[in-house]
Parts: structure tokens; sequence; C-alpha cells
């Protein structure tokens, strides 16, 4: 047989999908009798012309796994768990679904140690056509969280299936910077580094989707969204908690004494977005 990935490459998505159920289901066997893999990469997933895939080195649950592919509790020394390997599949759903891992960086320690900074960008801005629920369901399992992803690999594959006649909408096409910053920030909240992100620009140039984005991201994780105008910024302000996303929609206002009330608090991570307008820095 051959690797994953390299059986994959040039495969109709549905015949790709096809073989992650096999593999999820596998991998769903494994734990029912006690078995943690620890190390689910397309170096030790083999699939033959068949389109069956083989799980291979189940004893990999007593190193470290590989970069890149391993869940970000793996990189703070966290031991291997059943969410580790929910994570694991759904890195390999990624790639299945776009071509490449969930973090490409070039490879090496900076591809793996990304994950713990990090979330990935969505699959459906490099597949388009790929369906809405899939992508849900892949994104909740690369959740940072451990808790926050499916339970188990079986309620992933079953989401899988849910998904595979789900009529995709429109997906967000570009501003890639931008959406990574944010990304980012919502780790920077599971940290409780940040609690607040505004998002500025002229009209059309993506900001509500990007407060969409953003919102299911944090959402996801298991924080509390809260949406905002500049009406009120204040009130929802002073009610957020430490688990609390408050994402401020500033169009259509003056924002500047807000914005100073911010920059002292300490909290404000200007963003810029659309049309020429670069991010803040």
């Amino acid at each position: 047989g051959a690797r994953l990935t390299s059986w994959a490459h040039g495969r109709p998505l549905a015949e790709r999908l096809a073989c992650f159920v096999k593999l999820g289901r596998a991998v769903a066997a494994i734990h029912e009798v006690g078995v943690v893999h620890g190390d689910l990469s397309p170096a030790n997933i083999l699939v033959d012309e068949g389109g069956e895939p083989f799980v291979l080195d189940l004893g990999a649950d007593t190193r470290g796994g590989a970069l890149g592919w391993m869940p970000p509790e793996r990189l703070r020394g966290e031991p291997v768990s059943v969410r580790g390997d929910v994570y694991g599949l759904g890195a390999l759903l990624y790639a299945l679904c776009t071509g490449r891992p969930p973090y490409e960086r070039g490879g090496g320690a900076a591809l793996g140690f990304v994950s713990g900074a990090s979330l990935p960008l969505p699959p459906r801005a490099l597949v388009p056509e790929l369906p809405a629920a899939i992508e849900e369901a892949a994104l909740r399992a690369l959740a940072w969280t451990a808790t926050s992803r499916q339970a188990t690999a079986a309620a992933l594959v079953e989401s899988v299936i849910a998904g595979l006649d789900d009529a995709p909408p429109s997906p967000i096409v570009g501003m890639i910077e931008e959406r990574e910053r944010l990304r980012r920030l919502v780790v920077d909240t599971l940290r409780g580094e940040l609690s607040l992100v505004v998002i500025h620009g002229p009209p059309g140039s993506g900001r509500s989707s990007l407060m969409r984005e953003t919102a299911r991201a944090a959402a996801r994780e298991g924080l509390r969204v809260t949406e905002a105008g500049l009406g009120t910024a204040r009130a929802a302000l002073s009610g957020a908690s430490d688990n609390e996303v408050v994402v401020l929609d500033a169009a259509g206002g003056e924002a500047s004494e807000l914005v100073e009330v911010l920059e002292e608090r300490e909290i404000l991570v200007p963003l810029g977005c659309g049309r020429g307008h670069g991010p803040v820095h």
C-alpha cells in the first residue's frame, strides 16, 4: 500500500472522505479495546488500491509523536489520550480534504510548535466545494482545547458521515494574514492573554465575515462570545468574564474615544482589513 497522503493525491474528494470514514472506524475499534495510538500521522497509515486503510505502529504512544500532527497538549508534555487521537484524525481529515497538513510553516520544529500558538486555516478557504459540516467536524477535532473536541473517534466519524450531503455555502476568500492573526488571538484568549478584538475596515472589506469566522472559532473552543456595537461596547466589556471573547463592530460610528479607553487598558489589538488597508501594528 501507499502512505495516506500519497494515495490521496489526485483522487476525488468523495473517495478520500470514504477512506477517512474507514480509518476513523478502525481507530474507534482500537480505542474500544483500551488502546490509544498516540501518533496518527500519514507515515503510520497505509492505504491499498481498494481504498482500505491500515493503521501501523500501535506502540507509538510511548514516543513523542510526529511534529505537525500531534495535539498542542502533547507539546506541553501531557500524556496521550483518546481526544489526542481525535486530534490526529482531525489532522488527517484536514490533509485528505485540502492536500496539506493543518499547519504548514516550512517544516521542522516550526511545523509542530505552531499548533500550540494558533488554529488551522478553515479548509474551505482552500477547497470551497467542501461541505461546511465536514469543515466544522475537522476544525472541532483540531480544537486547541482537548475537551472541546469530539469525545470519541466514532463521534467524529458520525459527524463526517452526516455532513457528506451538506451543501457548501459561499466560503470566505482571501484575507489569509488577517484570519491567521485572529485565530492566534483566540488561542491567546484561551491562555488568558486577551479578551477583545476590534476589526475595522471600509464597507465591503469582509469585516462581518471575519467577525463571524472568529466567533465560530472561539465558540468551538468553548469560549463565550459576545458581539457588540459602539452603543453596547462599554456594557459588554464591563461584564466580560475570563472565558469570554467580545467582538466589537465599530462600523458606522466614531470609535476614537472608545479606542483610547481600550488602549489605556492594554486590551486592544487593532486589525485592519481589505481594500488596501493592511494590519495596524
